[in-house]
């Protein structure tokens, strides 16, 4: 029997084989570690979908009469880049012909790194927006607008860099104007005037077109914080770890850099924002924190293993609210039923009923029977001596025994 191994794309699987034949063939459907196949920049690292493909081959080949000589793959957009990775390789000997349909060819880009003779079938639709037949740019002006927000300045200019490196372009007045056709907003109007000098009477008044650090420093003078250095010293005295200590650690660096001290400085301040049980534990490690990196290194370690230890005494039973006290709250299950006898204490009694069940009828309102209050006797004990010879000392006679009404007369 001849054998297909269909591919999936990222993260689904593909389309079942449904061609009906008369012959009998075995078609296969493997799974991609984590829904990725290897090849692209997001496949986890270090699976080796190549080998993994052999031995699945191997094993279909053991288990059931397949012809060695039709055996085939196909797949489709992440699957179908990994078909032509296998087609190139040494793996791929094994394979009559391969097919694609939207194939993403991460690893064949050159178009001409594969030197294996293989009968490879391609198909790929002009009108994919996924993987577009057609050469299209990374970037996307979209991507990369600024509006004049004093807080993304700095953003927009390390994205305008990228785009320049990216594109390969070095010269300073094709960077000025190209970053210009990007500007929205109060910042286009305020750029608009010194454009329009430069387009249609050449002339750069201002001098901030013919050279990048200019342009950058002119925006920086309207648009830019002006009192970065001071909001970031702020917020570095005042900053506090609250959550992780690497989402403090990333909120520490965001500001560090802008406040213009030394190492030294930066490893107090970051140490006096970080936790007490972090601090601790750093007091106990005894590491070396010479440096700044030394000391985030080691409090990101620690916190991660408090957490993970706090985790494990939760699920197994051990995490308390409050230390030394254990949780008396209904945790589930069945409640145990109450007996007959003590409904009444389980369930309030309607507001405002008495001992009939009346609204505002009490006992001592009734009209019906009265109820004669009952005459309650004391024992008392008398003490008189019994024997003179004492000590003086008093006994009490428990065979005489005087009876007291309610209302202390003697009957």
């Amino acid at each position: 029997m001849e054998l297909a191994a269909i591919l999936h794309n990222n993260g689904t699987i593909s389309q079942y084989y449904t061609y009906q034949r008369s012959e009998d063939y075995v078609v296969v459907y493997p799974q991609g570690y984590d829904k990725h196949w290897q090849g692209p920049s997001y496949a986890t690292e270090g699976v080796d979908d190549l080998r993994f493909t052999s031995d699945l081959l191997a094993h279909m080949e053991s288990e059931y009469c397949i012809d060695s000589s039709r055996v085939y793959a196909s797949g489709k957009s992440n699957g179908g880049g990994f078909v032509d990775l296998l087609a190139c390789s040494d793996a791929g000997d094994a394979f009559a012909a391969f097919a694609m349909a939207s194939a993403a060819l991460y690893t064949d880009t050159s178009l001409d790194s594969c030197t294996k003779r293989r009968a490879i079938l391609e198909s790929h639709g002009d009108q994919d927006t996924t993987i577009p037949y057609h050469p299209q740019r990374a970037w996307s002006p979209n991507r990369i607008t600024y509006y004049g927000d004093r807080s993304k300045l700095d953003d927009w200019l390390n994205q305008m860099a990228l785009y320049f490196r990216f594109e390969n372009i070095t010269q300073d007045p094709k960077k000025t104007l190209l970053a210009s056709s990007y500007l929205r907003g109060q910042v286009q109007q305020w750029i608009r005037p010194r454009l329009h000098e430069v387009l249609h009477q050449n002339i750069d008044t201002e001098g901030i077109f013919n050279s990048w650090d200019n342009y950058v420093k002119a925006i920086r003078n309207i648009y830019g914080l002006s009192n970065e250095k001071q909001v970031a010293i702020r917020v570095i005295q005042h900053l506090k770890q609250k959550t992780s200590t690497s989402q403090y650690t990333a909120k520490f660096r965001e500001y560090s850099g802008k406040t213009g001290w030394d190492d030294q400085a930066l490893l107090t301040m970051y140490y006096t924002g970080l936790k007490d049980d972090v601090k601790d534990e750093l007091m106990r490690s005894g590491g070396s924190h010479d440096t700044l990196e030394l000391m985030i290194q080691d409090a990101i370690e620690i916190d991660d293993k408090l957490y993970e230890r706090k985790m494990e005494k939760r699920h197994n039973g051990q995490y308390r609210g409050r230390s030394g006290y254990n949780s008396t709250s209904w945790t589930g299950g069945s409640r145990r039923d109450p007996d007959a006898m003590e409904l009444d204490i389980i369930q309030r009694k309607p507001k405002g009923k008495g001992m009939r069940g009346a609204k505002g009828h009490y006992a001592r309102d009734c009209r019906g029977r009265k109820v004669r209050p009952q005459e309650q006797l004391n024992m008392m004990l008398v003490k008189e001596p019994i024997d003179e010879a004492n000590d003086g000392r008093g006994a009490y006679d428990v065979s005489k025994l005087v009876e007291e009404t309610e209302d202390g007369t003697r009957p």
